[in-house]
């Protein structure tokens, strides 16, 4: 099968920068602009999910988020090695700045500070985060807040399942101090199951507090509904017999992956949900059963398992 590939970049300095890519079924459209925005809506566009880093706490885990959300993971540190800042304490600085009200631990924020850095004194360059968020056959959008200081800063952003060319381009921020920046990205894996890794770094530095900071992130697009048990009971079985039972679900996103705890002795569970094998105890076990699927929503169940014994009851006559 011929590989498709379709490449348009535009770099300029301070201006909007695109670049498409399609191949093998998957696709990542991303711009790149220079932006900072007072009290930008993260409700209104993280209908998925959304994360803010830097406000008070310099942690890689999100200071603040959607409330049940988790389709944005915690921040990966590249080449740790300087203390992480929380740029959020010191008030503006040409920061983007946001709202919400359906956020968690607080529900409400308004036009909050943000941004995280390595404090490093020293410029090094390849120091910068990564993230990654679920990515399937329907399209989403994740928007990626973030500023460069005194420097060029590289992103990138590929698909798990290798399906498109990577996304790849360079934010200049040379003669700039703590320029803000947006980078949109509109993806479709050509499997299930996939994720969209991000990854921002400081390549090239003209001064000691040369650096890039991550702000905050939205998901918006079609994820599916949260994976949940629909089996309410387990059919009963009898020991030394040959079993097999089918636990049932709804929503969620393929593949997906099983425990089951309490089985009897002879009995396990697969990767599609089936509990088989030969039960050689008998007795009533309760047994707690959960799935997760790729997205890492997860549910779990207690269902009860009777194993009747397989002796003859002796009769006595006379």
């Amino acid at each position: 099968m011929s590989k498709k590939l379709h490449l348009t970049t535009l770099l300029v300095t301070g201006l909007l920068v695109t670049q498409a890519a399609w191949g093998q079924g998957g696709s990542i459209f991303g711009s790149l602009t220079v932006s900072q925005t007072n009290n930008l809506n993260l409700t209104t566009q993280g209908t998925v999910d959304w994360a803010v880093w830097g406000t008070d706490k310099a942690s890689l885990a999100r200071n603040y988020g959607k409330i049940g959300g988790n389709a944005i993971s915690s921040l990966t540190d590249i080449n740790a090695g300087s203390p992480l800042r929380a740029l959020g304490v010191f008030g503006a600085y040409g920061e983007t700045t946001f709202d919400w009200t359906d956020g968690t631990p607080t529900p409400t924020g308004i036009g909050v500070f943000s941004g995280l850095q390595h404090n490093n004194n020293k410029g090094f360059v390849n120091e910068g985060f990564s993230l990654t968020v679920p990515a399937a056959q329907t399209s989403r959008r994740l928007v990626l807040y973030f500023t460069t200081n005194l420097g060029i800063a590289s992103i990138t952003a590929a698909l798990s399942d290798v399906s498109v060319v990577p996304f790849s381009q360079t934010f200049n921020a040379i003669d700039s101090a703590n320029l803000g920046g947006v980078l949109t990205l509109d993806f479709t894996a050509a499997t299930a199951g996939q994720n969209l890794l991000v990854t921002i770094k400081l390549t090239s530095a003209t001064s000691t507090g040369s650096n890039v900071a991550i702000q905050g992130a939205t998901l918006a697009g079609a994820l599916s509904t949260p994976v949940s048990i629909t089996s309410t009971t387990l059919p009963g079985g009898t020991q030394g017999t040959p079993y097999s039972a089918t636990i049932t679900t709804s929503g969620g996103t393929a593949p997906f992956t099983w425990t089951a705890l309490g089985l009897p002795q002879g009995l396990t569970i697969n990767a599609s949900g089936q509990i088989t094998g030969t039960p050689n105890v008998n007795g009533s076990f309760p047994v707690t059963v959960t799935v997760t699927d790729s997205a890492n929503s997860s549910a779990s169940t207690s269902l009860n398992l009777s194993i009747r014994s397989n002796l003859i009851p002796l009769t006595v006559t006379g």
